[in-house]
């Protein structure tokens, strides 16, 4: 999206219209997957995408891990929780229809 259709006073780059605005009924199924101590990106958006999906009718999944940072890719230490992500997405993505 470009910031330079961003409303006056919108301090949030690239966000033309809020997420109750942009998610609609009729979206492909979300998975969403994100560290609370991601420095890049609050937590709080993942939240609010799932809160937005949920109230759209839009099928959602959301894992939260407590640490990994911002984005964490493909291969973690298996000490990890997070190294269990691509796992759920396979699972998720399978369950859903998105692999057909």
């Amino acid at each position: 999206m470009s910031m330079g259709n961003r409303p006056q006073g919108d301090a949030r780059p690239g966000n033309l219209r809020p997420l109750d605005q942009r998610v609609r009924s009729g979206l492909p199924p979300v998975f969403l997957v994100h560290a609370t101590d991601d420095d890049t990106v609050p937590v709080s958006h993942s939240l609010d995408m799932f809160t937005a999906c949920m109230a759209a009718g839009v099928p959602v999944e959301m894992h939260v891990h407590q640490e990994c940072g911002h984005g964490f890719g493909l291969t973690l230490p298996d000490d990890r929780p997070a190294s269990h992500w691509p796992d759920d997405f396979d699972t998720w993505a399978r369950r859903t229809g998105i692999f057909g």
